[in-house]
């Protein structure tokens, strides 16, 4: 639908300007009037904007002019003032028409010199003071009429800004996605302007922002890597199926307000508040005599599109201050939980290592008593082995949850993981969960936090655990893997899994599926606590799920 409303639009815009047909009409009446007062022998009328002809029209039709005419054209240039020459100089490589008698007369629409019309004759001193008045009359009121005709093209051509305009501005608000409203947008814009071709380009950072990717299909190569970060074409048309070379990323021009008048390339910059919010590519036709594109529909693009921008800015802004305020809530929480479980932590081994002290003081003691029989030594052996090992359990759960600050040091990824195990292996075997462990006989380095990436690991493997309430045969498999420049860390269950409509949902702080008795327990913070502490160690995280299957938590961290 989109293409069909851009078509027809252009085929409005060109039914609707016959301008170059009526110029030439009204140029020819004008020469063949002036036939009927000053007799000559060929006439011209030049029409363009800016002392630069686009239009010529000559009496006879394709007649010859002196190749001397840049000489005459020179007395415009000067003075833009009538004139006549009396006698011109004959030579058959530059005049081989025999022109002798010359007079022209300046095209001046509304105050500005547009074109002029010149009157040429074989016979020396035809034109008289007279005859050049005659003509300064004629040309007057025609150049009246002309300026009719252009203010008539400037408002159709503002028309036709307004509306196409305004219809890619409805098209880009009923789209659905932004890549998309951005393509009907633009194609509006430049309608308006009568190009050939234009691309909307944007801050990198800003498309980054937005998730716009690069549109261009075969985008050029920028001279230095500072000047590709910055820009990006996120959007681009064109009226017709030829080939194009699209705008350089090293030749925009973000001073320039408005494109010169003529054929070629004019960027329009989108400045808010001293920041340039992007650029507008323009290639535009070819100069026409009349009904050119005007400063004022160029500020009407300008305006609408800086206001578009600004907009989206302001989205993306907002965006990046609500995940700022969640950040900071995250991590508010996160440090509230660690404290809370390094104090209960640390409590509960101090209160179990007292007594451990004794029995492995008195344990020891009884083994060396040289009166106890082989068994009785054997078995005190034990008890001191048993004690021996719940003390180091004991010092890894006071150790485990100590946070230390961000310093980020290399730790192999599977003593994280055995540190865990040390932990969340009681509840599985309470729970009667099997579980599965997978590791590679050389364990992958990261550099990182312990203590946060086993938080990580605890948030995943307990969820997976508690996962399993349903279930007749839980398993819960945990798997360290290297690929390519990846540590992968991947926690999967038979569980229930996860409905597709919570699966973005389980990242939000203070969501959770997880009730007792009818009562909502846990708050909510485990998951977004682990995926800020992984992106915070330049790595990421993503779950795969399907209902009845299981979930698969995967984290990866870059290797070192």
């Amino acid at each position: 639908m989109t293409d069909v409303s851009v078509e027809a639009t252009e085929t409005d815009v060109q039914s609707e300007l016959p301008l170059p047909h009526l110029l030439d009409t009204a140029l020819h009446q004008l020469l063949t009037d002036l036939q009927a007062l000053v007799p000559y022998d060929l006439a011209a009328a030049w029409l363009g904007h800016d002392d630069r002809p686009a239009l010529r029209v000559t009496v006879p039709d394709g007649a010859e002019l002196p190749s001397n005419s840049a000489t005459r054209h020179w007395v415009f240039q000067s003075g833009a003032q009538s004139a006549r020459i009396a006698d011109l100089f004959v030579d058959e490589g530059v005049n081989p028409q025999g022109v002798r008698s010359w007079l022209g007369v300046p095209l001046v629409l509304n105050g500005r010199r547009r074109g002029w019309v010149e009157l040429l004759s074989a016979q020396p001193s035809l034109f008289s003071d007279a005859d050049l008045w005659r003509v300064e009359v004629v040309v007057r009121h025609a150049a009246t009429a002309l300026a009719h005709m252009e203010a008539a093209a400037h408002t159709r051509g503002e028309l036709r800004t307004y509306r196409n305009l305004a219809g890619g501005l409805q098209r880009g608000f009923l789209a659905s996605t932004l890549p998309e409203a951005l393509a009907h947008i633009l194609a509006g814009a430049a309608t308006s302007t009568r190009a050939v071709a234009a691309a909307l380009l944007l801050p990198t950072e800003l498309a980054y922002a937005l998730g716009l990717p690069q549109v261009a299909s075969d985008p050029p190569s920028p001279t230095s890597e500072e000047q590709a970060a910055l820009v990006t074409q996120v959007a681009q048309w064109e009226r017709d199926g030829e080939a194009r070379t699209w705008p350089a990323l090293n030749r925009h021009d973000r001073e320039r307000l408005a494109p010169a008048v003529g054929n070629g390339e004019a960027v329009l910059p989108f400045v808010h508040d001293g920041e340039a919010l992007g650029w507008l590519w323009l290639h535009l036709p070819p100069v026409e005599p009349l009904g050119l594109v005007e400063p004022d529909s160029l500020q009407h693009i300008t305006a609408l599109l800086t206001a578009v921008l600004v907009w989206l800015r302001e989205q993306v802004l907002r965006e990046q201050q609500a995940q700022q305020s969640v950040r900071m809530l995250v991590q508010h929480a996160h440090q509230q939980r660690s404290s809370a479980i390094t104090d209960l932590m640390a409590g509960l081994a101090h209160e179990l290592n007292n007594p451990l002290s004794a029995l492995l003081g008195v344990a020891t003691l009884l083994g060396r008593d040289p009166t106890l029989g082989e068994d009785a030594r054997a078995d005190a052996q034990l008890i001191v082995d048993q004690t021996n090992r719940i003390t180091e359990f004991v010092k890894r759960l006071a150790n485990f949850g100590q946070m230390a600050g961000s310093t980020k040091v290399p730790v192999k990824l599977t003593e994280i993981v055995a540190d865990t195990l040390a932990v969340v292996g009681g509840l599985a075997q309470q729970r009667s969960v099997a579980l599965r462990v997978i590791m590679p006989d050389e364990s992958p380095v990261v550099l990182g936090n312990r203590a946060q990436l086993q938080q990580v690991c605890l948030d995943l493997l307990s969820n997976a655990i508690e996962a399993l309430e349903t279930n007749d045969a839980p398993e819960v498999t945990l798997e360290v893997r290297i690929d390519g420049q990846w540590a992968l860390l991947v926690v999967s269950d038979n569980g229930y899994g996860i409905p597709d409509d919570l699966r973005d949902r389980i990242w939000t702080p203070g969501f959770t599926t997880k009730t007792a008795g009818g009562t909502r327990r846990g708050l909510g913070i485990g998951l977004p606590m682990a995926l800020d502490i992984v992106r915070h160690h330049w790595g990421t995280i993503g779950v795969s799920s399907q209902v009845w299957q299981g979930s698969c938590f995967t984290v990866r961290l870059p290797l070192i």
